[in-house]
């Protein structure tokens, strides 16, 4: 158990607080947060903290004076996170609600946003290279389930297609517009050389999540957009929202926020139990 006065620094230099290490943060406020269907694209949807009592937060490394934890999820609590994006609404605003609804978890001390597929990259130690190539630093062998040929290519407008942008103004993308479509995917089995301890943080058996990230990728000669995910054992999976043709689709996945935490703050000072 991690009590006391010393701070976080103290303690991952001791060794006491190491990856994968949790720490319990109790509530300190209830918050409520409501997403607006003119926002998700999909319906008015409210979060709140009031049933959760605790927070568990999970270590996942140290960079400029801060700690940075990444938030258990699990059957228990990942419903107060599900988060409904529908469409070119939801693509366009993603951003902002997955921020948002982070909030929730905010307590004193703790600056709270949505997970990212760079901070899921960053734990792996998983570089991504300009042509699409997915790598763990020490090695060269490509990790990405995309084929090659459609990890980078060219989508040109045919003058009746929309992007999610232009179909909420009601009109097509120009003529000849071209946009680079660029997608990756890895999945957890195919880490053979990341340790358990990390995969077991990003890949949960039972509940899946959004990444604060969208892409776009090419199929039969047209363009979806896409919202990143963690899903089923595999990352940068997520709910296509949009299709060039103009249809909208719907996503359900719960938000994971990543809080960070200055280092020189004490565990009595952001009131932590383990």
């Amino acid at each position: 158990m991690l009590t006391g006065k010393e701070t976080l620094k103290e303690l991952v230099e001791k060794g006491e607080l190491s990856l994968g290490k949790t720490i319990r943060l109790k509530r300190d406020s209830i918050k409520e947060i409501l997403s607006r269907r003119k926002e998700n694209g999909y319906k008015d949807q409210k979060f709140s903290n009031k049933e959760i009592d605790f927070f568990e937060w999970i270590y996942v490394g140290s960079e400029n004076g801060y700690a940075e934890f990444i938030l258990k999820l699990d059957l228990n609590n990942s419903k107060y996170f599900d988060l409904f994006l529908k469409g070119a609404r939801g693509y366009l605003n993603k951003s902002t609600e997955l921020n948002k609804i982070s909030l929730i978890a905010k307590t004193s001390g703790v600056e709270v946003r949505s997970t990212t597929i760079c901070d899921i990259n960053k734990i792996a130690n998983i570089v991504v290279d300009s042509d699409g190539t997915v790598h763990l630093k020490n090695s060269k062998d490509d990790l990405n389930l995309i084929s090659s040929s459609r990890v980078k290519s060219y989508h040109i407008f045919d003058g009746k297609e929309f992007s999610p942008s232009s179909f909420l103004e009601n009109k097509v993308e120009l003529l000849g517009k071209r946009i680079v479509a660029t997608n990756y995917m890895y999945k957890k089995s195919s880490l053979k050389e990341v340790p358990e301890v990390v995969k077991n943080i990003i890949f949960l058996d039972d509940v899946f999540y959004w990444l604060d990230v969208e892409t776009q990728y090419m199929y039969n000669e047209a363009l979806y957009y896409c919202v990143l995910g963690v899903i089923d054992g595999i990352a940068n999976v997520g709910g296509d929202l949009f299709h060039s043709s103009g249809c909208e689709y719907t996503g359900k996945l719960a938000v994971r926020p990543f809080g960070k935490i200055r280092e020189n703050l004490t565990l009595d000072d952001i009131g932590a139990i383990i």
